[in-house]
């Protein structure tokens, strides 16, 4: 976990690796810097719009991971507070969701969104590969299946939102709300 004026982390995630000489270079500069690491973005489960308004159906591997994933407007909320409010120089925030949700409870409230049942199928790790082999580089698709035997993986909720904004953030429910017709 990072703190608020901790700088960027190491670690082994092949999406943030090219990004860490910049991070490194902005740290290093001696300008006044504020560092805003989302965690991962409800819009990423639009990648399931197709399968849902074609069949109603989520095909993805670990229906139980848990994420506490972030809504976008609470993402540009945090990013506006660091550029507009004084006090955010040097701060590391790392925005998430309120709660943490499950694959295949994220599946639920998009079908009750859209009011329809959605049903989620659990792909094997093979099956998985075959399903992203066109979408993702083969050392992203390892790293997303490592990070998935770990089953409350991302549901480590940040006190950020709510820190910089005033107010808890958005719910998962809220985004489907939200997004419902991107799913219909």
């Amino acid at each position: 976990m990072r703190g608020h004026n901790d700088p960027s982390r190491d670690d082994d995630d092949p999406i943030e690796a090219p990004h860490r000489v910049l991070h490194r270079a902005i740290e290093t500069s001696g300008l006044e810097r504020t560092h805003i690491f989302p965690g991962e973005f409800m819009a990423n489960t639009r990648e399931w719009t197709a399968s849902i308004r074609t069949e109603s159906v989520v095909r993805a591997p670990f229906g139980d991971w848990t994420s506490a994933m972030v809504h976008e407007a609470d993402i540009a909320a945090v990013a506006m507070a660091a550029l507009l409010d004084e006090g955010h120089a040097g701060r590391t925030d790392v925005p998430t969701g309120p709660e943490p949700v499950r694959r295949r409870d994220a599946v639920r409230m998009i079908g009750e969104a859209i009011g329809r049942e959605v049903r989620f199928i659990e792909l094997t790790p093979d099956e998985a590969r075959e399903h992203w082999k066109d979408r993702y580089p083969e050392q992203v698709i390892e790293w997303f299946l490592e990070m998935g035997r770990h089953l409350d993986g991302n549901a480590w909720v940040s006190p950020a939102v709510e820190e910089v904004t005033g107010r808890p953030g958005r719910t998962f429910a809220r985004w489907a709300a939200d997004h419902a017709d991107d799913f219909r």
